[in-house]
């Protein structure tokens, strides 16, 4: 199977598990981002270029999904995909170890969501009244963050086994 078709049936798996299984797996009243978990997933395997593309999909599977903020999804997973490129850069010549390097998942997963966390409360601030941004909605915000970045690992090694495993291997020439 094609690696891109690959990229896309993961990115979808984890898609449909965001919007029809979690909603249901309310925890604390909030509920973490899968598709982010993803974007860093592809990001660490791949480059900028995949990384921004898989955020792409992701954001033009929310904006079919949710409808009511146009494009909203569409710009914000894409910088997504773009940051964790750019932060997974970085990481990349200071955590030299292997045990260092997996801490790559928790960090790059903490600091998208962070970002979308981020926006989501200015998106708030300014459409909607300012006086709505209570301390309980960016103590929501600092959990969504926190259980994000704590299922980035399994998600990690979800994504590794059905790209690798469960949807095979790309056919290389020997010689």
């Amino acid at each position: 199977m094609p690696l891109g078709l690959r990229r896309f049936l993961v990115m979808f798996i984890f898609y449909l598990i965001q919007t029809s299984i979690m909603p249901h797996i309310v925890g604390l009243g909030i509920r973490p981002d899968l598709l982010a978990c993803v974007i860093v997933y592809f990001t660490l395997d791949g480059d900028t270029y995949i990384g921004f593309c898989m955020g792409a999909i992701a954001g033009l599977l929310m904006d079919a999904m949710v409808g009511n903020l146009a494009v909203y999804y569409l710009v914000l997973y894409p910088l997504m995909g773009y940051a964790s490129a750019r932060i997974a850069r970085l990481l990349n010549a200071k955590l030299v170890k292997p045990r260092q390097r997996l801490l790559r998942p928790l960090i790059l997963t903490a600091a998208v969501t962070t970002i979308f966390e981020a926006v989501m409360l200015l998106y708030i601030y300014i459409n909607e009244n300012a006086a709505d941004i209570t301390l309980q909605l960016i103590f929501r915000s600092v959990r969504a963050m926190l259980f994000s970045t704590a299922l980035s690992v399994p998600v990690y090694f979800i994504c590794h086994f059905l790209m690798y495993r469960v949807l095979g291997r790309t056919k290389t020439a020997k010689g």
